[in-house]
């Protein structure tokens, strides 16, 4: 799939080179329901997150040889971090929605190429971001997705043996029951 886009007055190519569905491994992860606590309630947004990549090789190689490792990888971190692939749930009121996840869950995976100059795309400045990597605040801010980034590289740069022993801090913390809320914030927020 080819599509165009325009910034300024030129006219830049974007090719989808892939597109799927990825999933931790079968079994990996147990199905989970997790509450959203007082903290999550202000973060109802999506904020879009975009991550270009200079690659010096064709799209053949990179499709034949790197694609494929990091498919598998991110398979793997999704085991860790299976919440990223659930789904948020709103039940009746007065319940609070939370987050679901089942075997079933995935994310997509869009692997695209551009004709746009490197350094335009990097460019740390105000930028149009309407497709790219988005963050879903409710499961993850910004330092656990960096984590989330971090675990991902460890698995596709190093063995797994050594992934077990280096990413042990980056892991999630998934009990929400060590948030404590005395002053019935939670309920307060979802009001406003």
């Amino acid at each position: 799939m080819e599509c165009f886009y325009f910034h300024g007055s030129q006219c830049e190519k974007v090719k989808v080179l892939e597109q799927c569905q990825l999933s931790p491994p079968p079994g990996s992860a147990p199905p989970t329901s997790l509450p959203l606590s007082f903290l999550d309630i202000p973060w109802f947004y999506c904020v879009p997150e975009s991550y270009f990549y200079e690659f010096p090789h064709s799209s053949n190689h990179f499709l034949e040889t790197v694609l494929p490792n990091l498919k598998h990888s991110l398979s793997l971190t999704l085991q860790h971090f299976f919440p990223f692939t659930g789904n948020l749930v709103f039940p009746p009121k007065p319940q609070f929605p939370y987050i679901h996840y089942i075997h079933e869950n995935s994310i997509s995976f869009t692997i695209a190429e551009s004709t746009a100059e490197f350094p335009l795309l990097i460019a740390n400045t105000a930028t149009d971001k309407e497709d790219g990597t988005w963050l879903f605040p409710l499961i993850a801010d910004g330092r656990a997705f960096y984590r989330f980034i971090k675990f991902w590289t460890s698995y596709v740069t190093k063995t797994k043996c050594d992934v077990a022993s280096s990413s042990q801090a980056l892991l999630p913390l998934l009990n929400r029951d060590i948030i404590e809320d005395p002053k019935g914030l939670k309920l307060i927020l979802w009001k406003e």
